[in-house]
C-alpha cells in the first residue's frame, strides 16, 4: 500500500485516513500504532445497548427528550433503541 503525501501528513498529525478496500467492499481506516492505543485504551468495555443507555439517562433531563430535538431524527435516523 501506497500513502499519498496528504495521507502521510494526516498521519504525523494523529488523524486517521480513510480507505477502500476493494477486495472485501469495505471502508476502513488507518490510524497510528499509539492512537490506536489510547483508543483502546478508553474502550470501557460496554455494548452498544449499553452506552446507549448510559447516554439517554443522562442526555434525556439535559434536554435531549425535548419534542424540539426530535429535528436530529428527521436529519440523521432514528436514534437506537436501549
Amino acid at each position: 500500500m501506497t500513502l499519498t503525501a496528504e495521507q502521510v501528513v494526516s498521519l504525523k498529525l494523529g488523524h486517521p485516513v480513510q480507505c477502500l478496500l476493494p477486495e472485501a467492499d469495505a471502508e476502513c481506516v488507518i490510524v497510528r500504532a499509539d492512537v490506536f492505543q489510547r483508543m483502546r485504551e478508553k474502550d470501557d468495555g460496554w455494548t452498544t445497548e449499553e452506552g446507549w443507555a448510559a447516554f439517554c439517562e443522562v442526555a434525556g433531563p439535559a434536554g435531549w427528550d425535548d419534542p424540539e430535538m426530535n429535528i436530529y431524527d428527521e436529519l440523521y435516523g432514528e436514534k437506537p433503541q436501549p
